[in-house]
């Protein structure tokens, strides 16, 4: 940086260049700047007048364009440049800190199981528990659905990638949409669903615990019930959620 240049950013900056004339107790000694040589600048001349003194300050008045336009002129490239890094670097900031406030992916892993009629999505404590697999595999023998099930497993974020919506609207739409087309292909006649995170995200209001709801999800009948992950260490819980699924063992029975 020269001192043209040094001079132009304080004047942007509603600095008053100040020179002391003499060396200030405990400031650092001072320095000679570079000053470029400006280019001729061929200044137009005054109108011809009588009065002397007119002509001239019209003329210092124009002197004083020229080099203010010289000078704009060799501050342009470098004032331009420095604008768009501190644009870039603003940008940059902005989009960094609208990241920040962004909240965090919900993660969560459903257990969709369909054994029979009835389709059950159960939170899981982590994909492929065999712990959880024997706990549900028990719970179904006690309900008497003994026929063969068919297991699969829905994690949210489907891909770890900060590029795609992993936000909460995103996992309940691509959930749904999921369990739509679990559905359709064999309607079930009932719906279980076990856990505060597929009553959740499946449902719009807030459910009772074992009772039937009064809109039906795909054309199924929906029922709520704690998880059995809750179950896993707590006889408590499971008679909880014995006594919430009993409309779905009424509906059972024969």
């Amino acid at each position: 940086m020269n001192e043209l240049h040094r001079q132009a950013y304080l004047d942007a900056m509603g600095v008053d260049v100040y020179f002391p004339r003499i060396l200030l107790p405990g400031a650092p000694e001072s320095r000679l700047c570079e000053i470029p040589r400006l280019p001729d600048v061929s200044e137009p001349k005054a109108f011809s007048s009588d009065n002397s003194q007119t002509e001239s300050v019209g003329s210092s008045t124009i002197g004083s364009q020229g080099r203010a336009a010289t000078m704009q002129a060799l501050l342009a490239e470098g004032f331009e440049g420095t604008l768009r890094s501190v644009r870039d670097s603003r940008q940059a900031t902005t989009s960094k800190v609208e990241l920040q406030r962004q909240p965090a992916a919900p993660r969560f892993i459903l257990s969709v199981t369909r054994v029979g009629d009835i389709v059950i999505i159960d939170d899981a404590s982590e994909e492929g528990s065999v712990e959880f697999q024997r706990l549900q595999q028990n719970f179904l023998s006690a309900m008497g659905l003994v026929t063969d099930r068919v297991v699969s497993n829905f994690k949210w974020p489907i891909v770890e990638n900060g590029h795609l919506d992993q936000s909460q609207s995103a996992a309940k739409q691509t959930l749904r949409l999921f369990v739509h087309n679990q559905l359709e292909t064999t309607p079930p006649v009932a719906l279980l669903l076990m856990g505060e995170t597929a009553c959740s995200y499946l449902l719009d209001n807030k459910p009772i615990m074992g009772e039937w709801l009064a809109e039906s999800f795909a054309n199924a009948q929906v029922l709520c019930a704690p998880s059995l992950t809750a179950a896993l260490g707590s006889g408590q819980s499971k008679q909880l959620i014995w006594q919430a699924i009993r409309p779905l063992r009424k509906k059972l029975v024969p």
